[in-house]
């Protein structure tokens, strides 16, 4: 981003310097490298404040998946019941 910023600062200011009238590009181009600066450094911040949630719910996801195992394990195991009682019978 950076870079694009300054490739376009360049050029701005060179055609500035040719005689255009570009001072409200080049003053929203700044504005947005500002900006650019503030997310950057908000960036860590965000990180570590998100990462315990992303831990917290991997947690719960794989309950919910050990949950479903179980469950389709037990129903597996007991359709295996039924027809091994019926293979008994017969």
């Amino acid at each position: 981003m950076e870079l694009s910023t300054d490739k376009c600062r360049a050029a701005l200011q060179y055609f500035k310097h040719k005689g255009g009238t570009n001072d409200k590009m080049i003053e929203q181009i700044e504005n947005a490298s500002s900006l650019w600066a503030d997310v950057t450094k908000q960036i860590p911040v965000t990180t570590n404040s998100i990462v315990p949630l992303v831990k917290v719910i991997n947690r719960i996801l794989l309950t919910i998946d050990c949950i479903n195992f179980i469950y389709y394990f037990r129903i597996g195991l007991a359709s295996l019941r039924s027809k091994s009682r019926r293979i008994a019978k017969s």
